[in-house]
């Protein structure tokens, strides 16, 4: 159980205590015995400096971390299984092409093994915490899937320095708390990669690579996978609430008297125009598209590909077509125009969020914008990770190796 600090300290005093109590009850499974004591010591433990730690009932140990509190079993260091990947089953891989996929533990946590062709482009080979891509050929004698060991270490540059695990764990400011449990890609002593955090220099993917090993790891319901994004917020949910307040009452006096036709672009806007639509005092129809651009490379060659078309006629109707997020505005911009030739009264957009330096095309103007942020990956209020993270109240920045 991780308690974040920034959103846990913008509590109300009051709220506070419900929180830890909260806390101590889901770490713990059960609330008898917790006191006001107990709480109190959680609440202050907070504010405290990174690694002090209290003991709670029932063996639960809290600790302050960077910018966290992680409440654990005093037995949570129990280790776990070893899975052995050999050349054989590597072999079989490669030549069929196929995915194994591989449970890890009872809690559902699994890893998923597959082998392909690489054109040696590096830009398709995305840094993900949870998606480690290897050279085969530097894997292909085999390697485990484990915890930590005495002796273990990572080579950390081309050149073949290298650093003890401990050393790394350190350095990258992993909780204490979470390290035993961490998994690894390693043979033998030599660590290749530490799961939700950094890769190793040993089987980097290079240009020259022919064939890529892909592991991805996708966790359980105990697991501490995604945890250490959680508390990265941008955006509080008050300011999220105040902005969109704001929006809803320039939109109602801009069309006093009227109706809007409100189209959310699915998946992420979801939450946006639903709060949306709640602050705005105007009759309406909302409406639901969703859309991708396609062609026939990798990148976009701008036309768009509706996969679910409006179930009304728009002739006539004040369209307000609302975004999550605007960046480049390639899709925007041919969809606005595709909108435009079904005869509406008008077409505006309206985004929460907005990346204008990322914009590679001139002609999308952006009637409302929530908020201008910078080129950083966010998450929460319906955006995602991976289909992961919608349900955030917030909206935060994504720290690590995520692009």
């Amino acid at each position: 159980m991780i308690l974040e600090i920034s959103r846990f300290e913008s509590l109300h005093p009051a709220l506070k205590s419900g929180v830890a109590r909260e806390c101590i009850h889901l770490a713990s499974g059960r609330l008898k015995d917790i006191t006001s004591t107990h709480i109190g010591a959680l609440v202050k433990l907070a504010g405290q400096q990174s690694g002090r730690k209290i003991n709670l009932p029932y063996g639960i140990i809290a600790e302050k971390s960077f910018g966290e509190v992680i409440l654990c079993a005093g037995r949570c260091d129990d280790e776990k299984a070893e899975i052995q990947i050999t050349q054989k089953e590597l072999e079989a891989l490669s030549a069929t092409g196929e995915q194994k996929n591989i449970k890890l533990s009872a809690d559902g946590s699994y890893v998923t093994l597959c082998i392909q062709d690489f054109n040696g482009k590096m830009d398709e080979i995305p840094k993900k915490p949870y998606t480690k891509w290897f050279d085969y050929d530097k894997m292909k004698k085999g390697f485990e899937i484990r915890t930590r060991k005495a002796g273990d270490y990572i080579i950390v540059d081309d050149k073949g320095h290298h650093k003890k695990l401990k050393q790394v764990f350190t350095g990258d400011k992993i909780p204490a708390q979470q390290r035993a449990g961490l998994w690894l890609i390693a043979h033998e002593s030599l660590v290749h990669a530490i799961i939700g955090y950094r890769s190793g220099c040993s089987a980097l993917v290079t240009p020259q690579t022919g064939k890529v090993l892909k592991i991805t790891f996708y966790g359980g319901k105990q697991n501490g996978f995604f945890k250490k994004y959680d508390s990265s917020v941008y955006l509080t949910e008050e300011q999220l609430n105040k902005r969109i307040a704001e929006i809803g009452a320039q939109i109602t006096e801009k069309y006093r008297g009227q109706s809007v036709y409100l189209i959310c672009i699915l998946k992420g806007s979801i939450f946006f125009t639903t709060e949306l639509a709640k602050r705005i005092d105007l009759p309406m129809t909302m409406d639901f598209m969703s859309v991708s651009s396609y062609g026939s490379g990798t990148e976009s060659s701008g036309d768009v590909k509706i996969k679910k078309d409006l179930e009304h006629s728009i002739e006539g109707e004040n369209v307000i077509i609302i975004e999550d997020i605007i960046d480049s505005g390639n899709t925007l911009s041919r969809l606005s125009k595709l909108l435009a030739k079904r005869n509406p009264k008008s077409l505006t957009i309206c985004t929460l969020l907005d990346k204008p330096e990322r914009r590679v095309v001139d002609d999308v103007n952006v009637d409302y914008v929530g908020f201008v942020i910078p080129d950083k990956f966010v998450v929460g209020y319906g955006l995602d990770y991976d289909q992961r993270f919608r349900n955030l109240p917030y909206i935060g920045f994504v720290e690590g190796e995520i692009k």
